[in-house]
């Protein structure tokens, strides 16, 4: 029995957009053909992703306040044996400013 084999590679995946739609899967492989369970053991996904038995990571990111790095390590297993890998996503955050006053000029004729 081999353990499964990594085809992702570890690191940052992606960068992300707060409250918008992702999906990514990650993949390995076993010699075995024996079917692959993937669960986190430690770090954090971001606040609304979430990670399937089948190692997809899918979800709507909360909104954040600014750009954050979620590390998080994943392990895959095929009943026997495991293999475990780090893997980041970043969440783009602080949104641009809404100017809410109408663009042009300000009348400045009555300032002192």
């Amino acid at each position: 029995m081999v353990e499964p084999v990594w085809k992702t590679p570890a690191g940052k995946i992606d960068t992300i957009e707060e409250r918008q739609l992702y999906s990514f899967q990650l993949l390995a492989e076993d010699a075995d053909s024996t079917a692959l369970t993937y669960s986190k053991i430690a770090g954090t996904l971001p606040s609304g992703i979430e990670l399937t038995t089948a190692g997809e990571l899918r979800g709507v990111p909360f909104e954040v306040a600014t750009r954050s790095l979620y590390s998080f390590v994943i392990r895959v297993s095929d009943g026997t044996n495991i293999a475990d890998r780090t893997f980041s996503l970043q969440v783009q955050g602080a949104d641009a400013p809404r100017f809410v006053t109408a663009s042009g000029t300000l009348d400045m004729s009555d300032s002192t």
